[in-house]
């Protein structure tokens, strides 16, 4: 049956609407659109900066996505000055929505392979036979062709100022073994540690804030980040 969504949230790029099991998916000037039976939700809303999300599409020349594994993967592109584009990956299923990024490339196009199972990158390199393919398998745990995955927090609001002193990481050594962590107090960066294990370690002080976030690169599996103000609450915490 027809009917008319109460929401007015235009797609900015055709080549970015897809169909899931559940609805269709879009990107609009406003955010991550998923209409279903229900009506169109606006998902990255107070969790995506609206100025951050319409400084990227501005900058983008030309959007893509493609569903697979039931996660959205869209791409911007840009010139600066080659093409190149801007992977992040969105799970519209979980609630809140999962988001994650893989390094920036030169696609110009995705597939999926029903069949197979399988998501390619057509690139703007050219072999001696075509275009450019390249598999990219999230699965794969051997670290071989691993991406690097930039994940970014939300921001938490402390009831009152205070120094986050420790912080601990649990994560699956695999790849190349690369888990960085970047601390923020009231939207300044402070702190950035380069994790070799999941044991804690501490956080610089001096210093109070209320709002705190962290960003993670890596190639390996996170299980938990922890945070708290000494190490003595943390390894409280990592028990319970």
């Amino acid at each position: 049956t027809f009917r008319k969504l109460d929401t007015v949230e235009p797609c900015i790029a055709r080549r970015a609407m897809v169909t899931v099991g559940y609805g269709v998916v879009y990107p609009s000037p406003n955010g991550l659109i998923v209409v279903t039976p229900k009506g169109a939700d606006n998902v990255l809303k107070g969790i995506w900066d609206p100025d951050e999300w319409k400084a990227l599409i501005a900058k983008s020349q030309d959007m893509f996505a493609v569903i697979h594994d039931e996660k959205y993967y869209l791409g911007f592109v840009t010139e600066t000055p080659t093409p190149v584009t801007e992977f992040y990956i969105f799970d519209p299923s979980e609630q809140p929505i999962q988001i994650s990024a893989i390094l920036p490339a030169s696609y110009m196009g995705a597939l999926v392979d029903r069949d197979e199972d399988k998501l390619f990158f057509l690139g703007r390199q050219t072999v001696p036979n075509g275009p450019c393919v390249w598999w990219y398998d999230p699965d794969d745990l051997q670290g071989s062709g691993r991406l690097i995955g930039d994940w970014q927090s939300g921001t938490y609001t402390m009831a009152m100022p205070c120094n986050m002193g420790a912080a601990q990481v649990i994560f699956e050594p695999i790849g190349f073994n690369l888990c960085l962590a970047n601390f923020y107090a009231d939207g300044v960066f402070v702190f950035s540690q380069n994790v070799s294990s999941s044991e804690p370690f501490r956080l610089p002080g001096g210093f109070l804030a209320r709002d705190w976030s962290i960003s993670i690169s890596t190639d390996s599996e996170i299980h938990g980040i922890y945070v708290a103000e000494t190490i003595a609450e943390l390894r409280g915490a990592g028990s319970q």
